[in-house]
């Protein structure tokens, strides 16, 4: 025998969005080249979700409404040097990266605010530095 003690329905609406640039510029002086680029990002993410509990033989016991929001920021300057060299291709670079993201939410059941879910309530910063040096070598006559 099976009985069913209650059926709950949820609704899920999500909106997601981002938007960026990339900027960059090129300049040659001789062999050397230089580029310098700038990539900023940012973007959200907002959940609602609608649940409805019935109790059989489908009274409403319960309304429950919680909200996920996210949202982030990214920066990432970036530089670049290269030269040819003989048989060498040189290049050199530095970049840096900075994002900021958050999170929190909300919570309703049958209208009454209850406590957030510390969870899902945090604060990320980050900072990363990079640096690379790359030599590429031709073998042969190239031809």
């Amino acid at each position: 025998r099976t009985a069913i003690d209650r059926i709950e329905e949820e609704k899920r609406t999500r909106f997601r969005e981002t938007y960026g640039v990339l900027l960059g510029a090129t300049h040659g002086i001789g062999a050397l080249t230089g580029t310098l680029a700038l990539d900023v990002q940012t973007g959200r993410e907002d959940t609602v979700r609608r649940a409805e509990r019935f109790q059989p033989p489908g009274t409403l016991n319960q309304q429950r409404r919680r909200t996920e929001n996210i949202g982030f920021n990214r920066i990432n300057p970036t530089l670049r040097v290269a030269a040819d060299i003989d048989r060498h291709a040189l290049s050199a670079g530095l970049g840096y990266s900075f994002e900021d993201r958050k999170e929190g939410n909300t919570d309703l059941v049958n209208g009454i605010p209850q406590a957030p879910n510390d969870t899902r309530q945090y604060r990320i910063s980050e900072q990363v530095y990079s640096a690379f040096v790359q030599d590429t070598i031709t073998l042969g006559d190239g031809g």
